[in-house]
């Protein structure tokens, strides 16, 4: 317990740390000012907002995560954590349960302000949509600031850099893309397992995507649900989780 509450202050005592607290707060801040409103029957749009929210906030996570790990690698600290930790194995599992709550507290703080700002401007219908949609989403949300974090975290120990651990999510959008608009006959049916697909599908409780061609060209689509969504999550995690562990237990941290 005592080597987590000391990553987790290591962690709050970067300056990258509240710079990316900076940045999602901002970017955060430009959804909030235009999608907060009522709709025709007084309900509450939260899911434009918290969806939009959420992806910023998962961005930012996935940038601490790389950060937290990458920079220790990049700098050579991470030499000096162990002559204090023998054990890497005790001190991976430490650095990564501190990452899941900074995550969360992260995601937490960037998406905070639109969430409240939805229940003190609408709080007169809370009642009858608002706490039912929100909370939810919230909750959704935080999952995925830990899940964004970690896999963020976990690539910064496999690339043993921050760039690469950024860059490689990025590059499944692209994949998405170029499945989604060039290839789309012969691949279109990889993008249900994209990781994009999953943190749409964990954002908003279930995503559709296509799937198929049929005999007349017409594209035909497929849901993907949220508990398949965060299975698939998980074991996707689960798997580079264990892959970053293995790397990080038997392979050099200095060269």
């Amino acid at each position: 317990m005592s080597l987590i509450i000391a990553e987790l202050s290591r962690i709050l005592h970067r300056r990258a740390t509240w710079m990316l607290v900076v940045v999602g707060l901002a970017l955060t801040a430009i959804p909030s000012l235009f999608l907060v409103g009522t709709d025709a029957k007084g309900g509450i749009p939260a899911d434009g907002l918290m969806l939009s929210c959420g992806l910023i906030g998962s961005f930012v996570c996935l940038c601490l995560g790389a950060t937290y790990w990458g920079a220790d690698f990049r700098h050579g600290t991470i030499s000096s954590l162990l002559l204090f930790v023998p054990s890497r194995t005790r001190l991976w599992v430490a650095r990564t349960l501190a990452l899941a709550l900074a995550s969360m507290g992260m995601m937490l703080i960037v998406v905070g302000h639109p969430v409240l700002r939805i229940l003190l401007r609408h709080g007169t219908v809370m009642a009858a949509s608002g706490t039912a949609g929100v909370l939810p989403m919230l909750v959704r949300v935080l999952v995925l600031g830990v899940v964004s974090g970690l896999a963020g975290g976990f690539l910064g120990i496999v690339f043993k850099n921050t760039a690469g651990a950024v860059l490689v999510p990025l590059g499944a959008l692209m994949v998405r893309w170029l499945l989604t608009v060039v290839v789309v006959e012969h691949a279109v049916w990889m993008v249900r397992f994209l990781p994009d697909t999953y943190v749409s599908a964990l954002l908003q409780g279930e995503t559709t995507v296509p799937w198929r061609v049929n005999a007349s060209g017409e594209l035909m689509n497929i849901t993907v649900t949220y508990p398949e969504a965060l299975g698939g999550t998980t074991l996707l995690l689960t798997l580079l989780g264990v892959l970053s562990w293995a790397l990080f237990r038997y392979r050099s941290v200095t060269e």
